[in-house]
């Protein structure tokens, strides 16, 4: 039976509302998540904790019309901060990652469904240093509208536009986390809050006692790398690969430049508690004294100290990197 084109298009103009209600209809999908980072975490879906993920194991978990996914190894916080987050907006099958200038691990989103030649359905990867063309700074807020795409929407937004489609979530796609927060025993980098510029730093790579330890753009050598005590217990700041320890150069005391000396085991001196709270690094002194960047400075070559610790201060609150 042959139709004329006159005929069909009265057809098409029944039939759009009904596939416009099919699409609205469904209102939950699936995920499925797999974590790959070497270490159980927690995975949070819309804020909620929905309880841990064992490392080589897939979860499930439902997908609404509006849902974000993450998690908070590796110092991603529980309410989405410093964290990679996975955001579906399934009105409109939108897909997508956001990410702010500090976060936690990579994520790979992968729908089940072959990708089409118009870019549909296509997989997304964020890394922690490697995202910027594939995530937003903040969520997106968009019409509320059932009528589904039909061409891949522009970057860093991705669209699979069937009902049956299950999500791939990975997390650490390549089997470790990437470089980021404190893992005990690591060679780290101190990182004022707020940025990966900016870096406490033995001037000049003077690796003698008495130098200077100072703020410096970071740059990965050797003057910037430092093995701290465990979380919550006292012991020294190590320069690592070398002898030397932070060190207050005496009693507590605000002002009081910071240097390198040689490590002698006990020394008050040298012996600091770090607090990770929050996925942020404070370093005290048996006599509340704080690593501090003097006068919140960001500029080469600005002497650090320690100074009574506050809660709020953000000269006092550091990241640290592998």
């Amino acid at each position: 039976m042959i139709f004329k084109s006159s005929s069909i298009l009265p057809l098409l103009s029944l039939l759009l509302p009904w596939l416009a209600t099919t699409v609205v209809a469904q209102t939950t999908f699936q995920a499925k998540i797999r974590n790959n980072c070497g270490q159980t975490f927690r995975l949070y879906v819309n804020g909620a904790d929905t309880g841990p993920v064992v490392p080589g194991f897939d979860v499930r978990r439902d997908i609404g019309l509006d849902t974000t996914i993450y998690t908070t190894v590796n110092g991603g916080q529980p309410n989405g901060d410093l964290t990679t987050r996975a955001v579906f907006w399934m009105e409109k099958f939108y897909y997508y990652f956001v990410k702010g200038p500090v976060t936690n691990v990579e994520v790979v989103i992968t729908p089940n469904h072959p990708r089409s030649p118009d870019g549909l359905c296509g997989r997304i990867d964020c890394h922690p240093l490697n995202c910027a063309g594939n995530a937003f700074g903040v969520k997106q807020t968009f019409e509320r509208d059932a009528i589904p795409v039909s061409e891949a929407p522009e970057s860093p937004l991705r669209s699979c536009p069937f009902g049956d489609v299950v999500y791939d979530i990975e997390y650490c796609p390549n089997g470790t986390l990437p470089p980021g927060f404190h893992v005990n025993g690591q060679e780290i980098q101190l990182v004022v809050q707020g940025d990966r510029i900016w870096c406490a730093d033995v001037r000049s790579a003077a690796f003698v006692p008495g130098t200077p330890v100072q703020l410096y753009r970071c740059n990965g050598t050797r003057a910037q790398l430092w093995i701290v005590p465990a979380n919550g217990l006292p012991g020294p700041v190590k320069l690592a690969g070398t002898s030397f320890c932070l060190d207050t150069g005496g009693g507590p005391r605000n002002g009081a430049r910071l240097t390198i000396q040689t490590c002698v085991p006990g020394r008050p001196s040298q012996t600091f508690v770090y607090d990770n709270t929050n996925g942020r690094y404070t370093f005290s002194t048996t006599g509340g004294q704080c690593l501090d960047n003097t006068d919140g400075r960001m500029v080469d070559w600005n002497p650090l100290q320690t100074w009574g610790c506050s809660v709020d201060n953000p000269n006092q609150r550091w990241l640290a990197f592998a």
